[in-house]
């Protein structure tokens, strides 16, 4: 559930560059942690952990294993989700 969690971090901040990008201008283009990055780490982390939890049913299912164990074991597939843990620091490079 770490795993989730720093992921979860990674894809609110990049929303937030996002969110951000429209008021950015030539000059002035610096990242702010405004209060709508908690609102979104708390929904990206309720809609990754329903989905590694919906991922590990599915597998559960397929190979019979439990689900905490096949949960586990496609952690690694989350993983490429890190990326967004970067956006912020992109913005030095404007």
């Amino acid at each position: 559930m770490a795993v989730l969690l720093v992921l979860a971090l990674g894809i609110s901040l990049f929303l937030s560059v996002a969110i951000q990008t429209a008021r950015y201008s030539i000059l002035r283009h610096d990242f702010r942690v405004e209060w709508y990055v908690f609102v979104l780490w708390a929904a990206a982390f309720a809609i990754l952990c329903a989905a590694w939890r919906t991922e590990g049913r599915r597998e559960a299912g397929r190979s019979g294993a439990g689900m905490d164990q096949a949960a586990r074991r496609r952690t690694a597939s989350w993983l490429p989700l890190a990326a967004f843990l970067i956006s912020p620091f992109l913005l030095l490079f404007y």
